[in-house]
């Protein structure tokens, strides 16, 4: 607005130049404007400055750092583009991206099968294809350089009298039909056809001519339909309204919420410039609603959006960003993962160690709206498989899907698989982001390229990090021995040495040599000092959220790094907290076969009770992993410090469990160690097997199922030489009423598989499957009455009280692993007994041989003296002919003796001496040394199972664990077993004379030498009866009577 002055006098000019001066401002172009317009006039470009900053971080946060165009070139442009740009023409493409924006690259072109087009995401370095939307199909096979999308648009059926028929497919046209309805027909033979592709595909109107009348489907007249009537689009018969679901269609309303844009926002400011020549009142108006559309669009984008640093590299912050991925994945946070894939600062198909993706989750959680984002943001690959279960991410959705009892639930699960396996996509499972600097790390470390590494350890970079197959730097610089490498992983960066890549630490990589011994030393130390209580990871204490705490923690456990785990628990992490898949720091030690922490998190953490109780996504604990293969150390340390739980078939705990359930006819518990691979013949100290004591206690239904499922045998002896089938034929009315009780089983299992129970006069057997799909035999009544259900013995005669019958080997779990045992005592191989995986050295096979037993037949000090010395296998345990390890040596002995003294006759007797030398020595320091077993484990143990260790520690010998047993509560001498027998039972009838006089002798004050046992025996009626001359002296030393006709020495 311009303003003019009349000319004034001279006089009076000062006046009114002041007056001017006070109420306008010279703007720099000479025009003077009112002060009030001026200021609003600042106000508004303020604002204006405003919305373009606005418009350029909005514009930055939406596209991220990567080149577009506006608009592809045409076919005759790209040649002349491709040219300039790429080398060769054929690797440039202008594609479509994640963002639906147009965007150049140069890459290597793939054949794209028909019905599909390119597309581009930005993390990807390969060009993948999708299914042609709704709209477009293509007919033929292209290269990807040759399109940008689907090049024939589907016919819209607008023509005259078209109506839509089908919407086609990603490689066929739409189709269209006529309206008959409205008088249309088809001028071509077809109902359907595609106007783009059909000459003849042109509706035209031909009405009936008759007023009643109304073209049908069939474009033929027809009555109309009466009063109440109509008949529906593409049928021909009437049908009434009331019973139809028919809903006449009716115009929708649109209820989406709009955002205003930055272009609004433009669009307002420019009319506020313009209305500054209106009225400043008006002008302020539209300035206050500008701003407070502007704030509602960045509160919008604040919400959607995040801000965080550029990325440079794989650190810390960068792996909790993909566990907050991760995480929303399994929660099913669908605006968590907008935000995440909003600020493009990860790479959305970044997986865990496990290779478990975003995907991966959210389909095992039957979060279907999530599996739908992930898939239409490309941000999964569906045929990617993770570790855990060698699933893709549909499998994954099928187990899970097993697990869920509510059929909504089911429901969503069944929609999600079906969109994993019809979603048509080419992409390939890629190089991630956190791969790509992995490798640069590694090709750094193993040629030695000190700058680089120092680049990436100033940027950040998580120097630990591994690639998908578990390979570090340090790793990388072990294997080829670049020693300025390790120097500065080991000093400057802190890494870890107990990574594992392919079961091997970086110092195992490294090849043995004399200039080689510098770097093992290096390494050699460095472990030992990481190992040190005393040596912990220096960490200042800030506020840290729980995700942050939770990945340290985790992935300390992964790699080994006690050092930090310690610090971590000084901080006051919690040590049981758990990731997606209720994985615990405990998991991720054992799989990870990192004993050193798996002792550390048992010992010091006290973590005992987790180990059998937390189960992950898959329902397995750190005691069922740490029972795989590959973990024989980390099951040792599971036996150290937690024997009650441990789960294995052999040991004392788990054959109690077993005998007992019997006992008891706990048929679920049965069913429970039968279902995890436990032989069910396993027998105790006296060969009593949990068939025996279901048949002594009566447990009809423990009795059924050991036989009908387990498939128990019947006839294996005790120590006695009684079998199951024996106590079942004691009580005829008992044996009948089994028979009965098997006859009802027997219709209720045909009942079961569908068919008809068998009358009492057929006799047939059948034959069907249990749950499992072993066969087994369902007998009809007259079997029974036959006898054929449980047929006579003929050697069951053969069987006297006062032999020790022969047993049956114990089953173990990984059976090849006992006898790979008792190969390696057999030749004197002590290096692979060190690294044998099997726990127990003191387990018998068929004849009750023990490792001790063959390794003293077969001569071998070296063998003998290990098992002795570092595994503390008893030398008194006998075998089934009642001899002790020293017995089969002295038999060696006398039988050399009795051959020609050759010169290797006489080495050989060297060597049988010193072995009989070493058992002699050691069995006569076992016997005089007062020292006790130091199992601290002993008192944590319920009553009834303290009393199975104390007899099955009896059984073998060991005089020391039964010492230390005793001195904990000496009232444990007199207390029985499910049999009613005793530790004395049990020493006499192994015939340990050494444990008889110790408790005849030593315990004489509360020993109680008159409890008899379930079959009306007492310890010395035992004695009396096998003859065991040495027992029955011992008896008479101590001040026992005895009958002195059985004593053929002199006292």
């Amino acid at each position: 607005m311009v303003t003019r002055h009349r000319q004034t006098s001279p006089t009076n000019g000062s006046n009114i130049e002041a007056n001017i001066k006070k109420n306008f401002e010279i703007i720099s172009n000479g025009v003077m404007y009112p002060v009030a317009i001026y200021k609003l006039k600042m106000l508004r470009t303020c604002l204006f400055q405003c919305c373009i900053v606005s418009l350029v971080i909005t514009s930055t946060l939406a596209t991220g750092t990567i080149a577009r165009v506006k608009r592809c070139p045409t076919r005759a442009e790209s040649k002349f583009v491709s040219q300039k740009k790429c080398t060769p023409p054929e690797v440039y493409h202008c594609l479509i991206d994640d963002e639906d924006k147009f965007v150049e690259t140069c890459n290597e072109f793939i054949q794209l099968p028909p019905g599909y087009y390119p597309r581009y995401t930005s993390f990807s370095e390969r060009i993948y294809y999708d299914p042609c939307p709704h709209v477009r199909y293509q007919p033929w096979p292209v290269k990807s350089y040759e399109i940008t999308e689907c090049e024939v648009e589907k016919s819209s059926c607008t023509g005259i009298g078209q109506v839509p028929c089908s919407d086609g497919n990603i490689t066929e046209d739409a189709t269209c039909s006529c309206d008959y309805k409205n008088g249309y027909v088809m001028t071509g033979p077809d109902k359907c056809c595609s106007p783009a592709g059909d000459d003849d595909c042109f509706c035209k109107y031909h009405p009936c001519q008759i007023d009643l009348q109304e073209l049908d489907s069939d474009y033929n007249c027809v009555d109309k339909c009466n009063p109440g009537y109509y008949r529906p689009f593409g049928q021909n018969n009437c049908e009434h309204t009331q019973n139809s679901s028919y809903t006449p269609p009716t115009a929708s309303t649109a209820n989406n919420t709009t955002v205003p844009s930055l272009s609004v926002l433009v669009v307002l400011e420019f009319v506020v410039h313009d209305t500054f020549t209106v009225g400043p009142k008006i002008g302020v108006t539209l300035l206050v609603v500008t701003a407070v559309l502007g704030t509602v669009y960045v509160v919008y984008i604040l919400s959607t959006h995040q801000i965080v640093k550029p990325r440079l590299t794989y650190d810390e912050f960068y792996e909790v960003q993909i566990y907050k991925l991760l995480k929303a994945a399994s929660e099913g946070d669908t605006q968590m993962l907008q935000s995440l894939s909003n600020q493009r600062y990860i790479d959305m198909h970044d997986t865990d160690n496990d290779k478990r993706s975003a995907l991966h989750l959210a389909a095992c959680e039957g979060h279907f709206s999530s599996v739908e984002y992930l898939l239409h943001h490309n941000a999964g690959y569906t045929k990617a498989k993770d570790r855990c279960l060698c699933h893709t991410a549909a499998q994954d959705a099928e187990w899970h899907m097993k697990l869920v009892k509510n059929k909504e639930h089911e429901q969503c699960f069944k929609e999600i698989v079906y969109i994993l396996r019809n979603h048509k996509s080419s992409q390939k499972d890629k190089h991630h982001f956190r791969d790509i600097v992995a490798l640069k790390l590694i090709k750094s470390a193993e040629n030695g390229e000190l700058t680089e590494l120092e680049s990436l350890h100033e940027q950040g970079t998580d120097m630990n990090l591994s690639d998908s197959d578990g390979r570090t730097a340090l790793h990388a610089a072990a294997e080829k021995s670049q020693e300025l490498s390790i120097n500065f992983l080991i000093d400057e960066c802190k890494v870890s040495p107990f990574v594992r890549w392919r079961d091997q630490r970086p110092v195992q990589l490294i090849k043995d040599g004399p200039d080689k011994q510098n770097i093992i030393e290096k390494l050699n130390k460095y472990m030992k000092q990481q190992l040190d209580p005393e040596s912990v990871f220096h960490m200042t204490i800030t506020h840290e959220d729980e995700d942050l705490k939770t990945v340290r923690l985790l992935n300390s456990a992964s790699r080994g790094d006690i050092s930090r785990l310690r610090a971590y628990k000084a901080a006051g992490y919690k040590m049981t907290v758990s990731d997606y898949d209720r994985k615990t720091a405990l998991h991720i030690a054992v799989s990870n076969n990192q004993e050193h922490v798996v002792e550390y998190l048992l010992k010091d953490c006290g973590l005992i009770d987790e180990a059998n109780k937390t189960e992950d996504r898959w329902g397995r604990t750190p005691l069922m992993a740490a029972k795989g293969k590959g973990r024989g150390n980390i099951f040792k340390i599971f036996l150290k410090y937690c024997p009650n739980i441990t789960n294995t078939e052999n040991d004392e705990y788990k054959t109690f469990s077993l005998l007992m359930a019997g006992k008891k006819g706990e048929v679920k518990t049965l069913k429970r160690l039968y279902d995890s691979g436990v032989s069910m013949n396993m027998q105790d100290y006296d060969g009593r097997t949990a068939l025996h004591l279901a048949v002594d206690e009566w447990k009809i239904e423990a009795m059924e199922y050991l036989i009908a499922t387990c498939n128990c045998n019947m006839y294996l002896p005790d120590r006695y030489g009684y079998t199951a089938y024996d106590g079942m034929n004691k009580d005829r009315d008992r044996f009948r009423s089994f028979e009965d009780f098997k006859i009802t089983r027997a219709a209720e299992t045909l009942v079961s598989y569908g068919k008809k129970p068998q009358s009492p006069e057929e006799d047939e057997i059948t034959e069907t499957k249990d749950v499992k799909g072993k066969r087994f035999r369902v007998f009809s009544s007259q079997d029974i009455k036959n006898k054929k259900l449980f047929p006579k013995r003929n050697s069951a005669k053969s069987f006297t009280p006062k032999l020790k019958q022969q047993g049956v080997p114990p089953l173990v779990t990984d059976r090849s692993n006992m006898y790979l045992l008792y190969e390696a005592a057999a030749i004197g191989d002590v290096e692979t007994m060190k690294k044998s995986e099997y726990p127990y050295f003191d387990v018998g096979d068929y004849i009750k041989n023990t490792p001790l037993h063959i390794a003293a037949a077969a001569g071998h000090l070296n063998v003998v003296r290990y098992l002795i010395e570092d595994c503390k296998v008893s030398p008194f345990i006998r075998d089934n002919e009642m001899r002790r390890p020293v017995d089969l040596v002295e038999k060696q002995i006398e039988l050399l003796v009795s051959r020609a003294a050759t010169s290797a006759n006489l080495f050989q007797r060297k060597r049988f001496t010193d072995v009989r030398k070493k058992l002699k020595q050691e069995m006569t320091n076992i016997m005089n040394t007062h020292d006790t077993g130091t199992d601290s484990s002993f008192i944590n143990f319920e009553k009834d199972v303290q009393i199975f260790m104390l007899l099955n520690k009896t059984y073998k010998g060991d005089i020391q664990s039964v010492k230390g047993y005793v001195e904990s509560d000496r009232s444990i001498i007199n207390q029985t077993d499910y049999d009613q027998r005793t530790a004395l039972h049990i020493a006499v009838a192994e015939n340990h004379e050494h444990l008889v006089r110790y408790f005849l002798r030593d315990l004489k004050d509360v020993i109680k030498t008159d409890i008899i046992d379930r079959w009306g025996r007492t310890p010395y009626k035992d004695a009396e009866e096998n003859m065991f001359e040495e027992i029955l002296f011992i008896f008479k030393d101590n001040g026992y009577t005895v009958d002195d006709s059985l004593l053929t020495k002199n006292d």
